[in-house]
Formats: structure tokens, sequence, C-alpha cells
């Protein structure tokens, strides 16, 4: 603003300085020309006074022009020498003017008049105007400094308030506005700036929320996420990448360069743009695994890729890994479980061939010797034994749908706690805690038992020197209770655990304490089907167990089942058995026998013919169905197989009710309940199951049971 008031007031002065300039110039014309007029009047006048040599004219007439305003001398010259003057010489420093007129006669100058005048009126009027034009400009003057103030100070105000605004709004108050008062270019700047003002803080307050929101998507994820910039520095992470990074990089502190996870360079992982890698960190508790991805952020930034913002996001994958492992040992028991119950059915044929053998000897106990007698009870025994041991094996393969009753969990803990304690050794102090809340649950008592017994047991062998087993039962409702389970999977169980304070299980063992024949300890203390069975036992009620160890700490299992809120109901009444009363010879019930295996079809053959039936033998379903044809009027029940090749037991069961037979059908089988099970279903073809090795009480009392005194009926 004082640059513009300096301009001006040169400007001013230039103005007067060439008004003064023009004044000047203006006067030396009007005093030549006033000369020129008067001279010329004198000229015409004094012309014949001087051509007559009238010197008394001459010398009036100068008087006469004394009298011309500023003339103070005049003089008439001719060549002769002066002819009239009048007037007085010009004082001493006065400022006059002097011009002359001459008078010629052809080409003769007759005279001279030559007039004096005197500048003072002149100069005084100039420096009057003179003076005028300094008051008039010194008055401009003052005019625009003081106009040059005013509106300084009211640019400088304005500005000042837009200079503050502005370092506000760059120091993060936004939305500051400024006074707009008027219709002027400062209040329409004002204006504008207010809007902008507005405008900025409008955005920040959308990028704010929607900063929070990004922020609550990635706080909230399972995946840990990190910006990281040109020098491996972390701009920003999530809680979750928080976390991991105390386990991946504990020496990293925010601020400073992320260089490794674990002990895996970061820029290994920067190739070609992306790269991912599973990082795997062993704690003092537990062996953790993550998958690392780093990615170029390529739309944040113009900068070259090498130099790129990245994003580094981490993954937990500790319990899909876990997950993982558990599908491939679920299908390896599957495997195993489908080979084993291949194996069963010719196992068991093997087997009730050699106990049906022994107790039929034995039924002739009093003619064998003595030593013979023992023989036969042992192989009686162990074969016994072997078939207890292949329906352990069984237990766990078993699937499909099984019926199950309603338990009292606190009950069945009880009294078998009651009962374990006097089995454990003495040093091992078995504690029991089911709280007063009723539990019952969708579980057959007798596999539960078993289940609860067989890890008991397994406990109090991990103390040899003594230690506390202790049982608990609880409800649990809620999200994420089972470990390979989603979190956010809502699940209702009992939870029932069985926690030593043992030696452990080491983690290389603990994938495999489920598989059969699997067992760390001595072979002669276990075949290691005891928690394959369990294992089973569950997975076929629809529960589900999970094992946490640490050595030198103890183990705990869990064990995952159904919630049941109905009452058990009371169990029937048992129904009288009627043993068969067969009669000998000819009137005999005969009973066709349809078995492909040649010894196990002679052994039952041979203890039907012991308890007095008669038999018809069929090596097949397709040579049974043809023998049951011929033989419909003798024939009083049917006992078959339930897997042969070609036409299976219950497709031939099916055939024969199709065709009219009636008579009581009974089905073998090492296949145990879940051939009964489906055969019970199959439209009420089957009125019996026995199971593999067939024992001759059992075969006795089921078809005593099927068969009344004449061998004719079918059982109600």
């Amino acid at each position: 603003m004082l640059g513009v008031a300096a301009i001006e007031a040169v400007l001013l002065l230039l103005l007067v300085f060439s008004s003064n300039s023009a004044l000047s110039s203006s006067l030396d014309e009007e005093l030549d020309k006033r000369a020129q007029t008067s001279l010329s009047l004198l000229l015409a006048t004094a012309t014949d006074p001087i051509l007559t040599d009238d010197v008394a004219t001459l010398e009036d007439l100068a008087e006469k022009s004394l009298q011309i305003p500023d003339v103070i001398r005049i003089e008439i010259t001719s060549p002769e020498g002066m002819l009239a003057e009048a007037g007085r010489g010009a004082a001493s420093g006065e400022d006059v003017y002097t011009d002359a007129i001459p008078l010629k006669v052809g080409d003769r100058t007759q005279a001279t008049i030559e007039l004096t005048f005197s500048r003072a009126s002149a100069m005084a009027a100039r420096q009057d105007l003179q003076r005028q034009n300094l008051v008039i400009a010194a008055s401009e003057m003052l005019l625009v400094a003081l106009f040059s103030i005013l509106l300084g100070r009211y640019l400088t105000r304005n500005l000042k308030q837009l200079q503050r605004a502005t370092s506000a709004i760059a120091a993060g108050d936004l939305g500051v506005v400024v006074p707009a008062r008027g219709s002027d270019e400062l209040a329409s700047v004002s204006r504008s700036f207010n809007r902008m003002s507005q405008e900025l803080l409008r955005s920040h307050v959308e990028q704010a929320a929607s900063e929070r929101r990004l922020a609550s998507v990635l706080d909230g994820i399972r995946d840990g996420v990190c910006l990281i910039d040109s020098r491996n520095r972390v701009r920003y992470h999530n809680p979750t990448a928080a976390s991991h990074l105390e386990i991946l990089a504990p020496e990293w502190r925010p601020n400073s360069a992320l260089t490794h996870l674990a002990s895996r360079p970061l820029e290994t992982l920067h190739e070609d743009g992306a790269a991912q890698a599973r990082v795997e960190v062993e704690t003092d508790s537990e062996h953790l695994c993550f998958d690392v991805r780093l990615s170029a952020n390529d739309s944040a930034t113009t900068e070259p890729r090498s130099v790129a913002e990245r994003i580094l996001t981490i993954r937990d994958v500790t319990a899909q890994q876990a997950q993982e492992a558990y599908d491939r040992r679920q299908e390896q028991l599957a495997v195993v479980g489908q080979l084993a119950a291949g194996l069963a059915h010719d196992f068991n044929n093997i087997l009730g061939v050699i106990i049906g053998v022994a107790e039929l000897n034995l039924m002739d106990e009093r003619e064998l010797a003595p030593q013979l007698t023992k023989d036969f009870r042992t192989i009686h025994e162990q074969a016994t034994r072997s078939s207890q041991l292949i329906r352990q094996m069984l237990d766990f393969s078993r699937g499909g749908e099984v019926e199950v009753a309603v338990i009292d969990v606190r009950a069945a803990l009880s009294s078998m706690v009651a009962l374990l304690q006097r089995t454990i050794p003495s040093a091992v102090k078995l504690e029991c805690e089911v709280g007063d809340v009723p539990l019952h649950a969708a579980f057959d008592e007798t596999k539960f038992q078993q289940v609860v017994a067989n890890l008991v047991i397994n406990a109090s062998a991990s103390m040899p020197d003594g230690g506390t087993i202790r049982v608990t039962a609880r409800r649990h409702e809620g999200s994420g209770l089972r470990p390979n389970t989603a979190p956010e999977t809502f699940e209702r169980w009992i939870v029932v655990q069985v926690a030593d304070s043992g030696h452990g299980i080491p983690r290389k063992d603990l994938a495999r304490i489920f598989e059969p024949f699997f067992t760390t300890k001595d072979k002669s203390a276990g075949a290691g089907l005891g928690l394959a069975q369990v294992y089973g036992i569950l997975q076929r009620q629809g529960g589900d167990i999970h094992v946490d160890s640490t050595v030198g700490k103890g183990t705990c299992f869990s064990l995952f089942v159904q919630p049941e809120d109905r009452e058990q109901p009371a169990p029937p009444p048992p129904s009288p058995e009627v043993a068969a009363q067969p009669e000998k010879g000819a009137d005999a019930a005969v009973i066709l026998v349809v078995e492909d295996q040649d010894g196990m079809r002679a052994t039952v053959a041979a203890m039907l013919s012991r308890l007095g039936y008669g038999t018809c033998l069929a090596c097949s379903g397709e040579e049974g169905l043809e023998l049951f044809e011929r033989e419909r009027d003798r024939i009083s029940a049917v006992l078959t197989d339930a897997v042969m090749p070609g036409i299976d037991g219950f497709e031939m069961t099916s055939k024969l009710r199709g065709s009219g037979c009636e008579v009581p059908i009974v089905m073998m089988s090492g296949y145990f309940e879940r051939e009964a099970a489906t055969a019970l279903q199959a439209e009420s073809n089957i009125d019996a199951f026995v199971s593999k090795p067939v024992g001759l009480q059992d075969l006795s009392a089921t078809l005593g049971r099927l068969l009344s005194a004449d061998g004719r009926s079918r059982s109600s």
C-alpha cells in the first residue's frame, strides 16, 4: 500500500512540474503575443509621424505607450538616430521582456519600435498559480496518504484475518471463518475462503469417519494388517498385527524398521510385487504357525515399486493347521476303520469256528481228559478275548445313526468314580465335581461308563508315583467352545473333563493318540485300542473329544456330549424268554443255515445239531433261495450271514419275504450293531440278530424265543 501511495505522489509531483512548465511556457507565449500586438498597433499609429518626421507626435505617442500594461520603456529609432523615447530602464535584477518591430518602406528600414515589458506581474501571477498548484498537489497528496492509510488498514486487517485463518487451517483447525462484510473484492475473497474452509472441514469429517470405519474394520478382522514404508517402518498396524508382531518380531519397536519375521528376512518375501510364506514359531508352551503376505501398495503412491509402500498381512493359521491335521487323522482313521470293518467279518468267522468247536467239546467235559478240558477252556477264553479286541477295534470306526438313550451324567459319573476309586492305585487321588444342576445327555450309558473308565485308567497309568485325577461335568453354551470349530458357531454341550497331574503327552504324540494300536506304553500293557475306542464311541454318539497336554504338568481330556432336556423313560419290563423245545428225530425243527464260510457253516450246523435242531446248509444267497423253495414245508427258521458274495443276507431276506416266507429269520454278522440297526429298519424282514462269533447260549436263547413248540410259527 505504501508503494502505491509513493507512486501516486511521484505521479502528482510530475503533474505539478509539468503544469508549472506549461504555465511558464504559456506566460512567455502570452507576453510575446502582447508585445507583437502592441508593436503592430504602435507601428500603425507611428507610421505617418515617422515618415513625416513629426517628432512631437512620436514623443506624445511614446508617452502614451507607457499606459500599455507592463510596458516600462519604448524607443523609436531610425537609422540616423533616436526619434523618440519614454519610460525607464530595467531595475537591477528586474525580469523584463524586450521585443521590436521594424517599419520598412520597400526594402529600406525607416525606423524600429522597441518595447520593453516588465514580467513582474506575470511572474507574480505565475507564482500565485504555482502556489495554488502546490497547495492542490499537497492536498491531493494528503488525501492520497490518508486514503492509503485507511485503505491499507482495511486491507491489512482483512489480510491478517485471512492469514490467521490460513495458519489455523494449516495447524489443523479446520472450519475457521473470517468476517465478510460488504460487496467488495475482499469480502468476495473472504466468502470464498469461508466456503473453502467449510468444505475442507466437511471433507475432513468424512475422511475421519471413513478412516474410523476402515480402522474399525481392520481392528475387527482376524488377520493382522500393517502398512510398511520404503524404509521398512510400520506406519500403521491393527491390534491383531501388534499381537502377532510380539511373537514374530519381539525385538521390533514402533518407529523402527521391521527387518525379520521370526528368522525370515522381510525382504525375501517381496518378489515380483507379492509374496506369501508360512512362518512357524516355537514358544515355551505351544507351536504357532502364521501365513504372511507382503504386497506392493501401488495405488497409494506414484513412486517406483522398489520404494513404494507395502501391505503386510499376517494370519494365524495354527488352528487351521491343527484342523488340517485333525482332518488328515480323520481320513486315516476312516481308512483304518474301513479296513478293520472289512477284516472283522472274516476274523469273527474264524473265531466263531474256534469258539463253537470249543463250546461243543466243553459240553462233553466229563468225557474229556482234564488237560484237554483245560486246553479247550484256554482256547475258548482266548478266542473270546480276541473277539472283544475286534469289538474294541470296530468301536472307533463305526458310523451312521445309532439309537441313544438319555442318561443322568451326574449319577453315571458318581457311580463310576466310586467304582474306579477301588480299582486305581491308592497313591492316585480321584476327585469328582459335577455340581447341583441336572445334566442329562443323549448317550448310551454303558458306552459312557466305558469311555470314562478308559480315560481314568489311562490317567492313573501316567502317574506311577501318585497324583490327582479330577473329573468334572458342566453345561456350556456359546460360540467357539471346541477348538476345531469356527469361532462364530453357537453350540450347546455337556463338557466332561478328565484332568490328571501326570507326566503329560509329548507334542509329537498328540496327533496320533487316537490312532488304533498306537501306544507309548510297554506292549504288554495294552494293544493301543483304548483311546481309539473312546474316539469311536464319541463320534458314533454325536459327541467329540479334545485333549490338552503339557509335558511335566498333566493332561486334560474334554468330552463333548449332546445335552438332552428330556428325562429318560423307564425301560419296559423284559419279556420272559421261552426256551425252544425242539423234538428229536424226524419231527425236529429244521433250520436253513446260509453261510459262505465253510468252517463257520459246519460249526453252526454242529451247534444247532447239539441243540436238537435239524439243518439245511447253503453256501450262498442264491443257493439259500433255491433250497428254501425246495424245502419250504420243512424249514422252521432261516439263519443267514449278512455279508456274502453275490446276493447278500439283506437281499436274500427281502426276496424270501417277497415270496411269502413267514418263518423267523435270524441274521448273523461280525459288523455288530451297524447291521442290526440296518436290518431291523428293512421292513421288519429280520426277526433277530446275533453277533459273530456266535455262542451256543446266544443261539439257543434267540431260536428258543422265536420258535414255538411246533417250530413253525413266526415270533410275534
